[in-house]
C-alpha cells in the first residue's frame, strides 16, 4: 500500500513537473511569437517608410508641381537643379537619413521655399521628411534597356551610354567581364562609362547597385577589331540648314566604312547612307541653332571631324526666337508663375509689353543687349552667334508675332460727331502699345486692357459709317469694316414765334 502511494506520489511529481515545465516554454513561446510580431511590425513599419517613398513620388508630388519652374537644368536658380535624382542628390540641398539638415525639408517647412508657390501641405513635408529619413533612395526596379554605341574597339576606350532604370550613384557597370569605369551617373535611367580591352565578339553588359540589385542586357555589346586607319571628314554641302532638321546633306572625306554614323554637334544625322568609302549621305535632326563639328564614327570607334563644319539656322520669326531661346533659356525665371523683375515671356504679348524689347531697336532693347554683353540669361546658357543674329534681325524687322490681330466688335457702335465717346474694342493678339483709328482718325487715350481688349475715345469726325482699325507695334493691324458710325447731332428747338 505505501509502495503504491510513493509510486503514485512519484507520477504526480512528475506529471506536476512536466505541467511547470511545460506551461514555462508555453509562456516562453508565446513571449517569442509576440516579441517576433512586434519586430515584425516595427520592421514593415520601417519598411514601409523606407522603401514605399521613391524619388518618382517626391517628384511628381513636390518638385513638378512647386519646384521645377525655377530650378531645372535650364534654370538652376542658386545652382540648384531637381530635373533629375541625382542633380536633386548633388545640388538640391539632401542629407539622407536626416532631414533636419536637409535645406530642401528645411526651407519648405519654414515657409520660405518655394517662391512664387504655394507653401508644402502638412502631407507633401510629411512625405518629403519620410523620404529623405528612409536615406532619399531613388526606389523602382533595376534594369538596362540599351547600350549606345552597341559596338567599340577590342582596345576598349568606348565611351558607353546605359539607359534603363533604378540607377544610382556608386553602381558598377561590366561589359563582357571586364569593368567599365569611371561610371557617370547622368540620372536615375540613364549612366556613361569607358569600356575597358576585350576580346572581339558580342558581350553581356551588367549593371550592379549598391544595394546588391543584378541587371543585365545580354549581348549588349560587341567588340570589334580596328579597321586599318581612322576615317577623315573634309566637307559637307550644303554646310547649312534649319534649327528644325530635314536638311539632306552629303559628307565627303576618307575611311568610310559600313556600320559608320554621322553627327552634327553630337546629335545623329538620320538616314545614314554609304555611297562609298569617300561619299556618305543623311539627314539633319532638329537642334538648337549655332555652328557645330561634323562627326563620322566607324564600327570600330576610330572617327574624323570637320571642325565647325555645319551651321544650323534659325528663322528671324516670334515662333523660332520663342522654341530656341525664350522657352529654353529664359521661361525658367520669367514665366507667368515666376516673373522676376516683372518679365513675363510665357506669350507674345507679355514678352513685348514687359520684356524690354523695343520693336525696330535691337540696341534699345535690354533683352539683346544683355543677350550680346553675356549677362542674360543667368543660367540658361548664352546665346550663341547664330541665335543672337536671329534676335537682332526679328526685332529690327519689327518684332513681330506670327499672327495679325483681329478686331471683333466695338461698344458702342455709334456716337456723335463731336467725339469724345469711350468705345471698348473686343478681338485677339492686341498688344501693349496698340493704337486705334476710326474712319482714318486717331482714337485718344488708347488703353491696353488685355490681348483681347482695348478701349479708346474717339476724335471727331464727318458723319456716317467708318471702320475700325487696331495697329499693334510691330505694324500688323486689324479692320473691323463699318463698325462704328459718326451721328450728327439731332436739331434742337431754340425758340417758335
Amino acid at each position: 500500500m505505501s509502495r503504491v502511494s510513493a509510486y503514485q506520489r512519484g507520477s504526480v511529481l512528475h506529471a506536476l513537473i512536466v505541467s511547470i515545465t511545460l506551461f514555462a516554454s508555453g509562456c516562453e513561446l508565446v513571449k517569442k511569437a509576440s516579441d517576433a510580431t512586434i519586430a515584425s511590425y516595427k520592421n514593415t513599419e520601417a519598411t514601409t517608410i523606407g522603401s514605399s517613398v521613391g524619388f518618382k513620388q517626391i517628384d511628381q508630388s513636390i518638385i513638378q508641381p512647386k519646384c521645377i519652374s525655377c530650378h531645372s537644368s535650364v534654370g538652376p536658380a542658386a545652382g540648384v537643379d531637381y530635373s533629375t535624382y541625382a542633380k536633386t542628390i548633388s545640388t538640391g540641398g539632401v542629407v539622407a537619413g536626416s532631414p533636419d539638415r536637409s535645406t530642401f525639408y528645411t526651407t519648405c517647412s519654414a515657409g520660405s521655399m518655394p517662391i512664387g508657390s504655394s507653401a508644402l501641405t502638412r502631407d507633401q513635408l510629411n512625405l518629403l521628411s519620410s523620404w529623405i529619413k528612409s536615406g532619399a533612395p531613388q526606389g523602382g526596379s533595376l534594369t538596362v534597356t540599351s547600350v549606345l554605341p552597341a559596338t567599340g574597339s577590342i582596345s576598349g576606350g568606348t565611351t558607353l551610354i546605359l539607359t534603363g532604370d533604378g540607377f544610382d550613384s556608386g553602381m558598377t557597370i561590366s561589359v563582357g567581364g571586364v569593368d567599365c569605369t569611371p561610371v557617370t551617373i547622368t540620372s536615375g535611367n540613364q549612366a556613361s562609362c569607358i569600356s575597358g580591352a576585350h576580346a572581339a565578339g558580342l558581350t553581356d553588359v551588367i549593371v550592379k547597385t549598391t544595394d546588391l540589385k543584378i541587371a543585365a542586357l545580354a549581348n549588349g555589346f560587341k567588340y570589334v577589331a580596328l579597321s586599318a586607319a581612322a576615317p577623315t571628314v573634309t566637307s559637307i554641302s550644303p554646310s547649312f540648314g534649319s534649327a528644325s532638321g530635314g536638311t539632306n546633306v552629303t559628307v565627303t572625306g576618307t575611311g568610310f566604312i559600313a556600320g559608320f554614323k554621322i553627327q552634327i554637334g553630337g546629335v545623329d544625322c538620320s538616314s545614314p547612307n554609304l555611297n562609298s568609302a569617300t561619299e556618305a549621305t543623311c539627314v539633319t535632326s532638329a537642334r538648337g541653332a549655332g555652328v557645330f563639328d561634323v562627326l563620322v564614327t566607324n564600327a570600330d570607334t576610330q572617327a574624323g571631324k570637320l571642325a565647325l563644319g555645319f551651321s544650323y539656322t534659325l528663322a528671324a520669326t516670334y515662333s523660332a526666337i520663342n522654341q530656341a531661346i525664350l522657352i529654353p533659356k529664359c521661361l525658367g525665371c520669367h514665366s507667368t508663375q515666376n516673373p522676376i523683375a516683372g518679365v513675363d515671356y510665357s506669350t507674345y504679348v507679355k514678352a513685348m509689353s514687359t520684356g524690354s524689347i523695343i520693336a525696330g531697336n535691337p540696341a534699345g532693347s535690354t533683352a539683346y543687349t544683355t543677350s550680346v554683353a553675356g549677362t542674360m540669361p543667368p543660367s540658361g546658357g548664352a546665346l550663341n552667334s547664330v541665335e543672337l543674329k536671329a534676335f537682332s534681325d526679328w526685332i529690327t524687322a519689327g518684332a513681330k508675332s506670327d499672327s495679325a490681330p483681329t478686331v471683333s466688335s466695338i461698344v458702342p457702335i455709334q456716337g456723335p460727331i463731336t467725339g469724345n465717346t469711350t468705345v471698348t474694342i473686343t478681338g485677339s493678339l492686341f498688344a501693349a502699345g496698340a493704337t486705334v483709328a476710326i474712319g482714318g482718325t486717331a482714337c485718344t487715350n488708347p488703353v491696353f486692357v488685355s490681348s483681347t481688349q482695348l478701349t479708346c475715345l474717339t476724335s471727331a469726325r464727318a458723319a456716317g459709317a467708318a471702320d475700325v482699325v487696331v495697329t499693334n507695334a510691330d505694324a500688323q493691324s486689324a479692320t473691323l469694316a463699318s463698325g462704328f458710325k459718326y451721328l450728327n447731332p439731332a436739331p434742337t428747338l431754340t425758340s417758335i414765334t
